[in-house]
């Protein structure tokens, strides 16, 4: 993992999720456009890694995320997918705590993707989020 936090694969990841809404997308650019309207892309995989790095302290210590990343870290959509793929992982939570702690913009917008998230889905679904809320409601 260490190897990925050198050569910025984080940042690379991000990118390629938010497509033409990344901060590195270029004007005149184009981007092939993942799924459509009758099909999302699934990008389950891509957001496990992310999570495990966002959530490897140790490294992120050792190699500081750059303000581009935070940046990305920090859009909606990222944050959506990763409550939405994450929900169910028992350290999920802590890793909410740790991204929230002393940061009231991200709280903010952590706490309107639950309240989507319970507005936009199933019963039996929304028992996942209130497990991954849990740890986020006690900052």
């Amino acid at each position: 993992m260490g190897y990925f936090f050198k050569i910025g694969v984080l940042e690379l990841l991000l990118d390629f999720v938010l497509g033409d809404k990344s901060p590195l997308f270029k004007v005149g650019e184009t981007r092939i456009v993942m799924g459509g309207s009758y099909a999302q892309a699934n990008f389950s995989s891509l957001m496990k890694v992310i999570s495990e790095m966002i959530g490897a302290k140790s490294l992120i210590e050792q190699y500081p995320l750059s303000l581009i990343v935070q940046q990305m870290m920090s859009s909606g959509i990222i944050l959506a997918k990763i409550v939405e793929d994450n929900a169910q992982n028992k350290d999920f939570g802590a890793m909410l705590t740790s991204m929230c702690k002393g940061n009231y913009r991200m709280t903010k917008k952590l706490s309107k993707i639950f309240l989507k998230a319970f507005n936009q889905n199933s019963a039996e679904k929304i028992a996942v989020y209130l497990k991954a809320i849990m740890e986020f409601l006690l900052i």
